[in-house]
């Protein structure tokens, strides 16, 4: 499935639950996806993979949502193949704590 069918089928399922954003929402989605990765941590914490990467969909979920609501004009695509493009040219470790 191609993320753009992602952000799509997460978007329709929480529009059929009732859940339509707006950008005065944003900050409180971005809040909810913060909190979805503090779970992941959590789970991170007892060494539950499974649980970990449970959590990190939902975030994805989150975010999905959110993007289907308040990109209107199709952008983010193209911001996010930007940005990975971008990230190639980084020095390594670039803004990450060294292994």
């Amino acid at each position: 499935m191609e993320i753009e069918e992602l952000i799509k089928e997460s978007n329709e399922t929480a529009r059929k639950q009732g859940l339509i954003w707006t950008w005065k929402d944003v900050a409180r989605q971005l809040m909810w996806a913060t909190s979805e990765l503090g779970e992941a941590f959590e789970a991170w914490r007892h060494d539950d993979f499974d649980h970990v990467l449970e959590e990190i969909a939902d975030c994805f979920i989150t975010l999905a949502d959110l993007i289907g609501d308040i990109d209107k004009e199709g952008k983010f695509i193209s911001i996010l193949k930007n940005k990975l493009e971008y990230n190639k040219t980084r020095p390594r470790y670039h803004g990450a704590p060294k292994p």
